[in-house]
C-alpha cells in the first residue's frame, strides 16, 4: 500500500449502522450476514455515539454463553 494513498481510496462507504436499543441477536445476525469488522451505533439523528467490533462482541458473546 502506498503511504501516501487518500484513505478515502481504502475507506468502506457501503455502512451498516445499528442503534443503541438494538439487541445482541440482531447485532450477532448482522455481524453474520455482513461480515463487517465494526458497526456503528448512532442516534435516531444519526449521531455517531459509538462502534462494535466483531471481535468485541463475539468475545462477549461467548463469555456471558
Amino acid at each position: 500500500m502506498n503511504p501516501n494513498n487518500k484513505i478515502s481510496d481504502i475507506m468502506t462507504t457501503d455502512l451498516k449502522a445499528v442503534r443503541p436499543d438494538t439487541s445482541m441477536a440482531t447485532i450477532k445476525k448482522t455481524f453474520e450476514k455482513y461480515e463487517f469488522h465494526h458497526l456503528t451505533v448512532v442516534t435516531d439523528g444519526n449521531q455517531l455515539v459509538g462502534i462494535i467490533s466483531r471481535e468485541g462482541y463475539f468475545k462477549l458473546f461467548k463469555t456471558l454463553s
